[in-house]
């Protein structure tokens, strides 16, 4: 799973499954069109702390670099933010 925060909304995108139920606790919504979920950015932290409570990893993706440049927040393995 992959997230991209940006000024104003943090996008969510990959397999959601898991957090169906628990991302509009946190102000997110479904973008039908876009096809993610889009939550304001000041909440990011929230989502990064429901991913370490279900142990998913969760990846930044920087928009103001190549896409293709990413950093991983928490990983399963180790348990914590690196």
């Amino acid at each position: 799973m992959s997230f991209e925060v940006g000024e104003k909304f943090t996008l969510i995108s990959g397999p959601t499954a898991f957090f169906k139920d628990d991302l509009p606790k946190i102000g997110a919504r479904w973008d039908d069109v876009a096809r993610v979920w889009r939550m304001p950015s000041n909440r990011t932290d929230e989502f990064v702390s429901l991913c370490e409570a279900k142990q998913i990893e969760a990846t930044e993706v920087f928009s103001s670099k190549p896409k293709e440049v990413t950093e991983t927040l928490w990983s399963r393995d180790e348990g914590k933010r690196g």
